[in-house]
């Protein structure tokens, strides 16, 4: 291949990244509570029924088949004869509400307790056996949002919680709790692992059956999103080996610390995720490619070695974003934090300064 094709090859892949990241389509938020928040008012004033709202809460039983049952309370401040006394009115103001909601599905029953709407709702495949766990993927979603006060997640019976959630939750003996109101709760999409009450490393447990659980759907949607960005920063990394002449030995153990500069640059991302902005976030995660292309460069010798970091380079947007996903530490995983690094424009970005920090480090070999 000659030199003029390689380069259009590249130009073609780069813009295959911005192509693919510009149309990418967003779905729209999804609430957990259907009959919480403003949904409910809406709906039955469609229906012609004045309703005002106070406190909502949402309970999902979870039992260890991986089945649920989720009951959601809203408060009737106003409005609650109306949908007492008119059974089919009110359950199609129901069924409107939840429309398009965690909670949409042919089971929703809904009853008028006092001055309470209580709506109830069984999905029989919330969660999932994994390594003796029960394993919650149902909430991991990008797109979840709370629109409740008051979100309880209660283990099975014999069960309780082994990980600690993303957001502002707390957990007890038997139960997963986010509160605060539907503004502060603090709610974020979140893996969550039971394991049995007599568990004697159950963090360890809950890790290991979240990984076996959701690790192959979250690898093959990882791959999906960065397949494009690999090939560029994989082959720009490749082509660049070539360019590679055999400078002096001693550069080898220093690009091998700036190698590891990068890889716990790429760790502090993923487990100091929560502490940092988004700018913060994204300058470290620029650091990881950044420092591998110029640790390629100050190499200067085309070896094994050399070789190792274009394999790095190749497989460090998977790991990124499969990382993100599964320790979901830097807010939504396939929508911003991490993954913007590797994905659409970021990802042109990230392979235009480490073209240049190659050359840098080449040059640096060079001169001594």
């Amino acid at each position: 291949m000659s030199a003029r094709s390689r380069s259009l090859l590249v130009v073609a892949l780069v813009l295959s990244l911005t192509v693919v990241g510009a149309t990418a389509a967003r779905p729209p938020p999804e609430p957990l509570c259907g009959v919480c928040g403003d949904s409910l008012t809406e709906s039955a004033a469609d229906h012609g029924v004045g309703l005002s709202t106070g406190e909502s809460h949402l309970s999902i039983r979870i039992a260890e088949n991986g089945s649920a049952n989720w009951r959601g309370r809203v408060e009737l401040r106003s409005g609650a004869d109306a949908l007492r006394e008119n059974d089919q009115r009110r359950r199609s103001i129901v069924r409107d509400s939840v429309d398009r909601s965690a909670m949409d599905g042919p089971g929703v029953r809904s009853t008028v307790d006092n001055d309470t709407l209580v709506v109830t709702y069984r999905d029989s495949d919330f969660a999932r056996r994994s390594a003796g766990a029960v394993v919650v993927g149902s909430l991991a979603s990008p797109y979840l949002t709370a629109r409740a006060d008051t979100i309880v997640v209660h283990a099975p019976p014999g069960y309780r919680p082994a990980n600690r959630p993303t957001g502002t939750a707390t957990t007890n003996d038997s139960a997963v709790v986010w509160s605060g109101g539907p503004d502060e709760i603090g709610f974020e999409p979140t893996y969550l692992a039971f394991v049995p009450t007599e568990t004697l490393v159950p963090s360890l447990v809950g890790l290991l059956a979240t990984a076996l659980a959701v690790g192959p759907e979250l690898a093959t949607e990882s791959l999906s999103i960065v397949f494009f960005t690999m090939l560029v920063l994989g082959g720009a990394a490749g082509f660049l080996t070539r360019r590679l002449d055999g400078a002096a030995q001693h550069n080898e153990r220093d690009s091998l610390v700036v190698a590891l500069g990068a890889v716990v640059a790429f760790l502090a991302v993923v487990f100091a995720g929560r502490a940092l902005t988004d700018g913060s976030r994204m300058a470290l995660s620029l650091f990881v490619p950044t420092a591998l292309f110029f640790g390629l460069g100050y190499h200067a010798r085309r070896d094994r070695r050399a070789w190792g970091f274009v394999v790095a380079l190749t497989a460090a947007p998977f790991l990124g974003v499969f990382a993100m996903a599964f320790f979901r530490t830097a807010g939504p995983v396939f929508g911003g934090g991490f993954a913007d690094l590797f994905f659409n424009i970021g990802g042109v970005i990230a392979l235009v300064v480490g073209v240049v920090a190659f050359f840098a480090g080449r040059n640096i070999a060079r001169n001594g």
